[in-house]
């Protein structure tokens, strides 16, 4: 992961990196509702799905644009486990 495509400044606050930032907003918000007894949710969230997002809500606040690079793999690696 990247938190900007290439020529892009990530952009950086006094909170932190905000790709970093948002990333862990995202699994802090997934952990929490995987915890609710009446979701039947996977037991983890891969990188794909944390990652979509954080890029979404990227580009359309700040105009950055994180980079995935899957490379050749058929899965993806775990990023948060419940």
């Amino acid at each position: 992961m990247y938190a900007c495509s290439p020529g892009e400044a990530a952009g950086d606050t006094a909170q932190g990196g905000t790709f970093s930032r948002h990333l862990l907003e995202v699994a802090r918000a997934w952990a929490i509702q995987t915890r609710q007894p009446y979701r039947a949710a996977a037991h983890y969230l891969d990188v794909p799905n944390a990652f979509a997002p954080v890029r979404n809500l990227l580009v359309q606040r700040y105009g950055q644009h994180p980079v995935l690079e899957n490379g050749r793999r058929m899965r993806s690696f775990p990023f948060t486990v419940a």
